[in-house]
């Protein structure tokens, strides 16, 4: 079976960088409902509700790491994922 490609993840708040690093897939809290990105994903901006972030390492379906978000954005580019938390909860 072929390597997962990657996309980088950035997870941000004011007080600090919480996560830099290669991921397979990531599912953000979207204001319009879960969604999952993955290395190639169409550039996209949009908001944040509170919610879960899940880190995927590989595509076998399990989970390699959470954070809970209070809300904020997400940016979508240039095989990158920025996500611009208000805080940690």
């Amino acid at each position: 079976m072929a390597a997962a490609q990657k996309i980088l993840l950035e997870i941000v708040t004011p007080a600090e960088t919480v996560f830099r690093g290669q991921v397979a897939l990531v599912t953000v809290p979207a204001s319009e409902g879960e969604m999952g990105v993955m290395a190639r994903h169409a550039p996209l901006i949009t908001a944040l509700d509170e919610g879960e972030l899940k880190l995927y390492d590989e595509d076998n379906g399990v989970i390699s790491k959470t954070h809970r978000i209070s809300g904020g954005f997400v940016d979508i580019s240039d095989n990158k994922c920025t996500v611009l938390a208000e805080k940690l909860l």
